[in-house]
């Protein structure tokens, strides 16, 4: 049996290789991050459109709150919300991300 990253599953999709799903968490923990550095309104305004979900707005609020000392909990928070990120859309996610850096609110 062919165990490749292009072999389709039963429900039609393509099956991921670990290292691709590993690819996949690294990349929305590192949105956590992008996403913490905004004020709430921006924020705000990339969830609305990317991920509507309340909680995630929560857990990036409460990473913005806590202190330089708490490294660990912040890393911990910052895969919490990696994990709640990962099924956004990555081109949506990252083209919001962008447009929100270099002041262009054209996207919204």
């Amino acid at each position: 049996v062919d165990s490749s990253s292009s072999e389709i599953g039963e429900e039609g999709r393509r099956r991921r290789s670990r290292n691709e799903k590993k690819r996949e968490a690294k990349r929305a923990v590192r949105w956590g991050m992008e996403l913490a550095e905004f004020s709430p309104i921006q924020i705000k305004r990339i969830l609305r459109v990317a991920a509507p979900d309340q909680q995630i707005f929560d857990a990036l609020m409460l990473v913005k709150k806590l202190g330089r000392d708490v490294r660990e909990g912040k890393r911990r928070q910052f895969n919490y919300i990696g994990g709640l990120l990962r099924d956004v859309e990555p081109e949506l996610m990252d083209g919001l991300i962008q447009a929100t850096k270099n002041g262009n609110h054209d996207m919204f």
